[in-house]
């Protein structure tokens, strides 16, 4: 993608490219490399931070809290490309989330830390918040530190019929103390039937025990679309958004 707009900006006499960041994963946990790409080499990059000054970018940019960047290109005549806004979010809880590579790469979200990196998604799969797989049952783990009191914990679903989006069959949860004997929570269903069509988010949510500091989650795919849809007898996408732990 990126050679392709390269090649078209070279073509194009007085465009002026906007700049990239090569990283865009919008999450972290103690520190954030920014490093800023441009199709054009010769010309200059500008950014800035929390809508401060705009400097001259030299070299590799280090985040050490949540931060609003800004970015634009200069070319020799002074003209400028569009500015570019971006907001890097630095997660502070201490959980640590495996997550396997099956979701796909166009519904990443902010990547491996998606489901813990604290964006909230709407009724609207394609702001980047959802996390997509399809067509597979979705096996993941998460630790945290020891709870001390019994909790809550929720992980958010989107249906959406139209986009061959289902609410997925049931998430069961197992969790342990010591990471080796582990407990069911239970299986959590679904709450809404396949040809349910206005877009819905479902919240499936257990009673978390005290003591808790690692917790697997079991999503079973929901199967392939029904009957008198566009795409009945086609596998269905998964969209998980974010896990909390609380009241």
């Amino acid at each position: 993608m990126q050679s392709m707009v390269s090649e078209f900006a070279n073509r194009v006499e007085g465009f002026v490219p906007v700049p990239f960041i090569k990283d865009g994963i919008s999450s972290f946990t103690k520190s954030k490399k920014l490093e800023f790409g441009i199709a054009k080499p010769e010309l200059q990059v500008f950014y800035s931070v929390d809508k401060g000054k705009f400097n001259l970018y030299k070299k590799a940019v280090y985040l050490k809290n949540s931060a609003e960047i800004r970015a634009f290109a200069l070319d020799a005549q002074g003209k400028t490309s569009d500015t570019i806004e971006s907001y890097f979010r630095k997660v502070e809880h201490e959980w640590k989330l495996d997550m396997p590579k099956i979701y796909a790469n166009h519904y990443a979200a902010s990547g491996p830390n998606a489901l813990i990196d604290g964006e909230m998604g709407g009724l609207d799969f394609r702001t980047g918040a959802w996390q997509g797989t399809w067509g597979k049952d979705i096996e993941f783990s998460l630790k945290i530190p020891k709870t001390h009191k019994d909790t809550r914990i929720k992980l958010r679903c989107l249906q959406d019929q139209n986009s061959w989006i289902l609410v997925p069959e049931w998430v069961e949860v197992m969790v342990s103390e010591d990471g080796k004997k582990y407990v069911s929570l239970g299986k959590e269903f679904h709450k809404f039937s396949k040809d349910h069509l206005p877009s819905v988010i479902q919240t499936f949510e257990w009673k978390l025990p005290k003591n808790t500091k690692n917790i697997k989650f079991y999503v079973k795919n929901p199967g392939p679309m029904p009957k008198g849809h566009i795409g009945a007898g086609g596998d269905s996408w998964i969209f998980m958004d974010e896990i909390t732990i609380g009241e």
